[in-house]
C-alpha cells in the first residue's frame, strides 16, 4: 500500500512537470554548429537555429513586454575557460515573430569566433526568452561543444554542459500579465497557483516519508503520516484539474 501511494505521488509530479515544460516552453528549438572540431582560432562556425511552434501552444508571453504579443527574444551564446579565466559571451541575440504552426522560424547564420585565452573547449547554446536575455525563460537548447585542436585551456564546467535542459523555475506575479478578460485573469492566476502547488507538493511529500521513517511502526504515526500524503496527492490533483479546465475553456473558445 505504502509503495502504491509513492507510485501515485511520483507519476503526479511526473505530469505536473509536463505542464510546466509545457507553459514555459511553447516553442520547440533546433540547435546545431558546425563544425565540431577545428585546428586553431579565430574560426568561421554555421550555427543552424530554427524554432517551431509547439501543437496546440498558444504564442503569446502575458505579462513581460508589450512586444511579447507578436514574438519572442532569441539569443546564441559562448562559454570556455582558458589560461585567461572563464569567459561568456553574448554571439547574436534578436526578436522574431512568432512562428506558425508549420513553419518554423529559421535564423541560420555564420560567425568568426576570436575566443580568448586559446581554449580547449567552447560550449554553445542557443535560448528564447520573453523579455530581453534572461537565460532562456521559454526554452533553451541542449549545449553543443566546439573542440580545439590546438587549445590548451581545460573544458568548461557550466550548468549548461550537461545533458539535457536546465530548470528555470520562478513564480510569475498573478497581478501583472495584461489580462484582456476574465478567462485571461483565470490563466494568470491558475498558472501562478500552480506554481506554488509545485515545491509545497514536494516538501509535503518529503515530510510524509520523514514521518513514515520515525514511525518505526506505531499505527498511529503511520495512519498520520499515510493522511498527510493522501491530502498532499489529493490537493495537487485538484489544482491541476483546475488548471486543466481553464486550458480546456481556452482551446474551446480559441
Amino acid at each position: 500500500m505504502r509503495k502504491s501511494i509513492f507510485i501515485i505521488s511520483a507519476a503526479l509530479l511526473i505530469a505536473a512537470s509536463s505542464v510546466v515544460n509545457a507553459q514555459l516552453s511553447p516553442i520547440s528549438i533546433g540547435f546545431n554548429v558546425i563544425p565540431k572540431i577545428v585546428s586553431s582560432t579565430p574560426a568561421d562556425f554555421n550555427f543552424g537555429l530554427s524554432f517551431t511552434l509547439n501543437s496546440g501552444a498558444i504564442p503569446s508571453c502575458p505579462g513581460y513586454n508589450p512586444r511579447s504579443s507578436d514574438g519572442f527574444y532569441w539569443s546564441v551564446e559562448e562559454r570556455y575557460q582558458s589560461l585567461q579565466g572563464d569567459y561568456y559571451r553574448l554571439i547574436r541575440t534578436g526578436f522574431s515573430k512568432w512562428p506558425g504552426a508549420s513553419s518554423p522560424v529559421a535564423l541560420d547564420f555564420t560567425e568568426n569566433i576570436a575566443p580568448v585565452g586559446n581554449p580547449r573547449y567552447i560550449t554553445f547554446w542557443a535560448s528564447a526568452d520573453c523579455s530581453t536575455y534572461i537565460g532562456g525563460g521559454l526554452i533553451q537548447s541542449s549545449p553543443v561543444t566546439v573542440q580545439i585542436s590546438s587549445g590548451q585551456g581545460g573544458f568548461i564546467e557550466t550548468a549548461n554542459s550537461g545533458k539535457g535542459q536546465p530548470i528555470d523555475f520562478k513564480i510569475q506575479n498573478p497581478i501583472v500579465g495584461n489580462p484582456t478578460n476574465v478567462l485571461g485573469v483565470g490563466i494568470i492566476i491558475a498558472n501562478w497557483i500552480f506554481n506554488i502547488a509545485i515545491p509545497v507538493t514536494v516538501v509535503f511529500i518529503i515530510y510524509a516519508g520523514f514521518k513514515f521513517i520515525i514511525s518505526r511502526g506505531n499505527p498511529g504515526k503511520v495512519q498520520e503520516a499515510r493522511r498527510l500524503l493522501w491530502y498532499t496527492v489529493i490537493g495537487l490533483t485538484i489544482v491541476l484539474i483546475g488548471k486543466g479546465f481553464i486550458v480546456l475553456i481556452q482551446s474551446i473558445l480559441g
